[in-house]
C-alpha cells in the first residue's frame, strides 16, 4: 500500500527589498520562488523556500545542498551571520558547471519551520557591486 505523494510547501508571505536598478525580474522558475539578473553583469540573484522539511539538517549542511551541480568546488569564503535573529551561514565558492567557470554565494537561513535559499551566480566570477546589491536584499529579508 502506498500513500499520496509528499507536497513540498513554500513560504509565501516573505519580503526583501527589490534589487536596485540594474537588475531585471525574470519569472520564477522550478526551484527558485524570486529570479533576477543583472543586465550588464548577466548575474543571477535568486530566493527559494521549502518549509516543514529539513527541520533539524544543519545550515552547513543546507547551505552546500544546492552546489551539487558544481561537482567540486573551491571555497572562497564561509561565515555564519544573523538574518531575522536566525543564525544563517553563507558559503562563497567557486566551480565549473558544464565546463564554464562560474562563482556562487550562497545564503540559507532557517525561520519559522521553513529554509530559505538565497543565492547569486556568476560567470567568470561575481563583481562586487553585484554582492553589494545582494547582500543589500538579504540583510533587508523579512519572514
Amino acid at each position: 500500500m502506498t500513500g499520496p505523494l509528499r507536497e513540498d510547501r513554500s513560504a509565501s508571505n516573505f519580503t526583501f527589498p527589490e534589487p536596485v536598478k540594474g537588475w531585471k525580474i525574470l519569472p520564477p522558475s522550478e526551484g527558485a520562488q524570486r529570479l533576477y539578473q543583472h543586465v550588464s553583469t548577466g548575474s543571477v540573484l535568486s530566493v527559494s523556500s521549502l518549509c516543514d522539511r529539513y527541520a533539524t539538517a544543519p545550515l552547513s549542511r543546507l547551505v552546500r545542498n544546492p552546489l551539487t551541480p558544481l561537482g567540486a568546488f573551491k571555497e572562497l569564503e564561509s561565515k555564519k551571520l544573523r538574518i531575522v535573529d536566525r543564525d544563517a551561514e553563507q558559503l562563497h565558492v567557486s566551480g565549473s558547471l558544464d565546463g564554464v567557470k562560474v562563482e556562487v554565494i550562497m545564503i540559507v537561513v532557517r525561520k519559522n519551520e521553513c529554509v530559505f535559499d538565497f543565492s547569486l551566480q556568476a560567470s567568470p566570477q561575481i563583481q562586487n557591486t553585484v554582492k553589494n546589491d545582494f547582500l543589500s536584499m538579504v540583510k533587508g529579508f523579512s519572514f
